[in-house]
């Protein structure tokens, strides 16, 4: 959903996004013609300017929500599949989280790769960051989430409990709880 609430987004196996009323329904806009695989997550940034895709390609792309076409910005690195790729609380960084058993940090604004974060032994299927930025929680198919430091890349603490593989991560809104889906 876009942050004022007129937009959803979603992402197809057809490799392309579409942007939708939601009010009406009715599709607006179609971002495709860039990713050459299925796209697993998308976003809006904080601002609403900006559509951020995932895609089996093993790249993440941000696309200019009103004219409906890719930025300059690709965040490619990874050597497998990108499951999610998500905005921190001000637009300014992205984590991506792959197949490659890695999260990569990204700056948003110029596409270079800040930080790799190594540590979980499957897939990894989920990161978030923390509403102050600071931390990261990612969450794999080895059945943990991991919560790292976002400027160091330094595991902090290690989750574990699941029976099957942590699809969903995040931090309550004051840092001081993680809540994992499998």
């Amino acid at each position: 959903l876009s942050p004022d609430g007129r937009l959803l987004v979603t992402g197809s196996w057809d490799q392309s996004a579409k942007l939708w009323d939601a009010a009406t329904g009715a599709a607006v806009r179609k971002l495709d013609g860039v990713h050459k695989g299925y796209i697993n997550s998308v976003q809006f940034s904080p601002d609403g300017k900006q559509v951020l895709t995932a895609s089996d390609d093993r790249t993440a792309r941000l696309w200019d929500a009103a004219s409906r076409k890719p930025t300059e910005q690709t965040f490619s690195g990874h050597e497998g599949r990108v499951r999610q790729a998500r905005f921190n609380a001000d637009g300014s960084k992205i984590v991506t989280s792959s197949n490659d058993k890695t999260a990569r940090v990204w700056n948003a604004e110029t596409g270079a790769e800040e930080l790799v974060l190594p540590g979980h032994d499957w897939a990894v299927l989920s990161g978030e960051f923390s509403r102050d930025g600071k931390r990261i929680i990612t969450g794999g198919e080895d059945n943990i989430a991991i919560i790292w430091d976002a400027t160091t890349g330094e595991i902090l603490l290690k989750l574990a409990g699941h029976t099957d593989s942590v699809t969903a991560v995040a931090l309550s809104p004051d840092g001081t709880r993680a809540l994992t889906g499998s």
